[in-house]
């Protein structure tokens, strides 16, 4: 008797969860999967931009995703010069700074 009751929960629960992934517009589900394949918590602040123009010589109109996590850039920066893993690359004209793995 319990486990019917049980799957029943289960059901209903999963349910909602269906129900509430269909009501998410196209962004929010583009936004839901950028932030978990960059693993971006959720207290973190960051930026995100659509741009959507013709690109290429086709119909279809394409889009740019822009994503700025400038604070989580900082962040690394400061733990690099900290472990002294930063190092500065001079070519030329440029200094350009690049974190060493």
């Amino acid at each position: 008797m319990i486990s019917c009751t049980s799957r029943q929960e289960k059901e209903f629960k999963s349910e909602e969860k269906q129900k509430e992934v269909e009501e998410l517009s196209s962004e929010e589900k583009i936004i839901r999967k950028i932030e978990n394949k960059l693993k971006i918590p959720a207290t973190e602040e960051y930026d995100i931009q659509f741009l959507k123009k013709y690109i290429d010589a086709d119909t279809l109109i394409d889009a740019l995703i822009l994503v700025n996590r400038e604070h989580h850039a900082f962040e690394n920066v400061k733990k690099a010069i900290q472990n002294d893993s930063l190092r500065k690359l001079d070519l030329q004209h440029l200094k350009i700074m690049y974190l060493f793995n």
